[in-house]
């Protein structure tokens, strides 16, 4: 996958699949497909994220596709996620969430989701462990979604398409 720490990452008219992360002991695994964390940007145009995943044996894992931090803005435009998935075995006390991305960030920073397609993701658990929105879980100083399918998504099995830690803005035309 894509790994960015405090830079500007720009993705465009490109596929992101078939990677893997996983965790060294006493951390977590996350961002299969891309990781972006303490600030920057984060803008993917034109592009799909798919069949990424993030397993962990003994710990948390967090954003099949996209894992975002800190004070990280992220743009995502006419692109896909799809069959991206989070996998915990680590059990109680351990959670696996936002298959097809997970954006925790702070500050000013904004998520922007315009004509794109979050499906098919999903996130699982065994042992006891929590699943929880296997499409999308965001939470940012704005949320905006235009003309975008969030659906199809499933944690432990049952329809879970998002989530956020604050509300979401729609710009119109959104399936969700």
């Amino acid at each position: 996958g894509i790994s960015s720490v405090a830079g500007d990452l720009q993705v465009f008219d490109s596929r992101v699949s078939d990677n893997l992360a996983t965790h060294s002991a006493g951390s977590f695994a996350r961002g299969g497909g891309i990781a972006a964390e303490n600030g920057g940007s984060v803008s993917l145009v034109r592009s799909e994220v798919a069949l990424n995943r993030v397993y962990s044996a003994d710990g948390n894992v967090q954003g099949g596709g996209l894992r975002a931090s800190g004070e990280t803005s992220v743009t995502i435009t006419n692109s896909t996620f799809s069959g991206n998935e989070v996998q915990t075995d680590a059990g109680s006390g351990s959670v696996a969430t936002g298959a097809g991305l997970f954006i925790n960030v702070n500050g000013v920073a904004e998520l922007n989701i315009n004509s794109s397609t979050i499906v098919q993701n999903t996130t699982t658990a065994d042992n006891g462990a929590s699943t929880f929105f296997a499409g999308l879980t965001a939470s940012a100083a704005a949320i905006r979604l235009a003309n975008t399918i969030i659906a199809g998504n499933l944690a432990g099995g049952s329809a879970s398409d998002c989530n956020g830690g604050f509300d979401f803005t729609s710009l119109g035309y959104n399936i969700v």
